[in-house]
């Protein structure tokens, strides 16, 4: 959503968007119960422009071009239940 300090909200605009990932892990058990992992995703959804809606009357149509990639590491632990 595109905000301005003087008029609040002038524009919005909103979309769902598809896109493609390519990741990789690995995990180690460190015991027959506790284990850790460590993942790097990475994720594109393409350029696209976008079509703002005026708010506010006497605004003219708004467009913007957008890229968006995302590259993400997660880690954690695994602790299981039961053996």
């Amino acid at each position: 959503m595109a905000t301005t300090i003087v008029l609040g909200n002038a524009y919005t605009a909103s979309e769902t968007r598809s896109g493609w990932t390519i990741g990789v892990g690995g995990e180690y058990a460190f015991t027959n119960f506790l284990s850790g992992f460590v993942e790097y995703d990475y994720y594109d959804f393409g350029t696209r422009q976008i079509a703002f809606t005026a708010q506010v009357i006497g605004l003219g149509p708004a467009f913007v071009d957008i890229k968006e990639t995302r590259s993400v590491v997660r880690a954690g632990l695994n602790f299981r239940f039961g053996g």
